[in-house]
């Protein structure tokens, strides 16, 4: 597998998966978030504060 990918082994093909022997929520977890929405979401909520 890809070392671009060790950080984010979700984006990896099936294949680089298992040439790694990673198994997405058995042998590695999911993510617990996505992190374009999380950011969103933390973009919304300052926003809200700095309006006051």
């Amino acid at each position: 597998m890809s070392t671009i990918l060790i950080h984010q082994p979700w984006q990896a093909t099936p294949i680089e998966l298992a040439s790694v022997g990673v198994a997405l929520g058995k042998t590695y977890p999911q993510p617990i978030l996505d992190h374009a929405k999380g950011r969103e979401r933390a973009l919304a909520a300052y926003a809200k504060i700095r309006k006051g």
